[in-house]
């Protein structure tokens, strides 16, 4: 139930300034849903927090419950395109070669409250991610219909074990 692949990434990807990236981005982020992805194989309860520096890089903290441990891994963002207002990183972590990451749709309140939508390169990878662990399902599923991305939204896995949609 997504959209049309034939749409290049650069028609989905979020556009920022400098000023806008700093305030929205920083803080903590709390996963609700996503595609499959091999590294978070097992892990529940998966935030990330990201720290703006200042020469523009962003660390990056993930952290997420694995068996019953608190399983953490630090690494870096920086912009694809310097001087870009696209919403576009490469996240490294020690031992993982840099991907690519796409911030699709976000949506910022206060920061407490917010949605943001990170796709990988081809939507290989997707995260729903929000301010708080307490979100308004209903509106994250409007917003995915609404957006009509390349991808499976029967695919996603969520904490609540709720889909979105039902065929």
């Amino acid at each position: 139930m997504g959209g049309t692949p034939s749409r290049s990434m650069n028609d989905f990807v979020a556009k920022f300034d400098d000023d806008t990236r700093k305030k929205y981005f920083s803080g903590t982020w709390h996963e609700q849903g996503r595609l499959y992805a091999p590294f978070e194989r097992d892990c529940r309860g998966v935030k990330a927090h990201y720290k703006i520096l200042d020469d523009g890089t962003i660390h990056v903290t993930n952290e997420c419950m694995w068996n019953s441990d608190i399983y953490k891994m630090e690494g870096q963002a920086y912009p694809m395109i310097k001087n870009s207002d696209m919403a576009s990183f490469y996240v490294k972590f020690p031992w993982v070669p840099a991907g690519g990451y796409f911030v699709i749709y976000a949506e910022h309140v206060d920061k407490k409250n917010g949605i943001a939508f990170v796709a990988g390169r081809n939507f290989n990878y997707f995260w729903v991610l929000t301010r708080n662990k307490v979100y308004d399902k209903a509106r994250v599923c409007y917003l995915l219909k609404e957006l009509k991305l390349p991808i499976d939204y029967d695919k996603l896995i969520w904490n609540d074990g709720e889909k979105c949609f039902t065929q």
